[in-house]
Order: structure tokens, then C-alpha cells, then sequence
């Protein structure tokens, strides 16, 4: 019953998918091919360390913009209810954030640039320390 999957059609650019792929084998180690975004999404749920809307509504409409590109991958990922639940949370602050309405889409990429941004700077902010040593 609670590991009932439900199949979630996104489209995600090229690029985006690929840094989402390279971020996620940096974080939890996986060399895997697997579909990056169901675990990068259960991490934004489980360990976000901030609310999605500390980041300036601008800076989250060009994100948008530039995510959302020619070269889009159209992907089915397998979620659980939590998971739904938590996008179509997310789904609802964003679209208060932004003023727009927002789509399962959108609010995965902005989920994943997100994750990708805070782990890029923790690791931009740890060689800048080793580096300091």
C-alpha cells in the first residue's frame, strides 16, 4: 500500500538532467546510470536545509528560463506518494513565490537546480578551505 509508485511525466532540459546525473553521483556516490531525480527530489524532502523561497523570485524566473531551453527530455520517474505530495507542496509555494502558475515540470527543475546549486557551493566553499591549509 505506502510503496505504491506513481509515474510522474516531466520535461527536463538536456543540460540540467546532466548536472542533475554528475551532482548526484558526487553527493550519494552512486556510478550507477540510474534516474538521478527520484533520489535528488527525496533529498529535497528529507534534508532541504532551507526553504525554496529564500531564493529571490528573479533569480527563480531566470533559472526557469534558461532551464527551460530547446533540448528537453521528456522522462516517466517512478515517485511515491510522499514524494507527489512534496512536489505538489512545493508546486503551490512556488506559484505563490512567483506569482505564475507553475507545472510538475517547472517545479522538478527548480528542485534540481536547487540541490545542484547547494551542493555546488558546499563543494566550491570545501576546496576553498583545503586549498586555505
Amino acid at each position: 500500500m505506502g510503496s505504491e509508485k506513481i509515474m510522474l511525466n516531466v520535461d527536463i532540459s538536456v543540460p540540467l538532467h546532466s548536472l542533475a546525473l554528475l551532482s548526484s553521483r558526487q553527493v550519494f556516490g552512486d556510478s550507477s546510470k540510474s534516474e538521478p531525480i527520484p533520489n535528488i527530489i527525496a533529498d529535497r524532502l528529507q534534508s532541504a536545509t532551507r526553504p525554496i523561497t529564500d531564493t529571490s523570485s528573479t533569480d527563480l524566473r531566470d533559472y526557469l528560463i534558461v532551464a527551460s531551453g530547446d533540448a528537453m527530455l521528456p522522462l516517466k520517474i517512478a515517485i511515491d506518494a510522499q514524494t507527489r505530495d512534496f512536489i505538489e507542496d512545493q508546486k503551490k509555494i512556488l506559484s505563490a513565490h512567483l506569482n505564475q502558475k507553475i507545472s510538475d515540470s517547472q517545479a522538478v527543475m527548480i528542485i534540481l537546480i536547487d540541490f545542484i546549486l547547494e551542493y555546488a557551493a558546499a563543494a566550491l566553499v570545501n576546496k576553498r578551505v583545503s586549498y586555505l591549509d
